[in-house]
């Protein structure tokens, strides 16, 4: 059990932090050269919040409808199902 609870946060933080680099990546690529540096205000954070949730439920949907081995289906649902509910206290904290 504690091999899958490790297995399952491994594969989250690497699942998050490819999320933020992709990111981060495209938005450098895409962006002019910033003459100030923005500030991270709540509403900015609230939103990168979603948004990483919203990859990571993506993400896990496909590990629960494609994964080879039912453990992998498992794990994705939890994430799915884990992730959603997140999402949903992170959008209630911004109303």
């Amino acid at each position: 059990m504690k091999s899958r609870i490790r297995l399952a946060v491994s594969i989250a933080l690497a699942l998050v932090l490819g999320f933020a680099a992709a990111t981060f990546a495209r938005a450098q690529a895409s962006a002019p050269a910033p003459t100030a540096v923005p500030s991270l205000d709540d509403p900015t954070i609230v939103a990168i919040f979603d948004a990483a949730n919203t990859a990571d439920i993506e993400t896990a949907g496909l590990a629960a409808r494609k994964g080879l081995h039912q453990d992998v289906r498992e794990l994705g649902q939890t994430f799915l199902e884990a992730h959603k509910q997140v999402r949903q206290q992170g959008r209630d904290l911004a109303k």
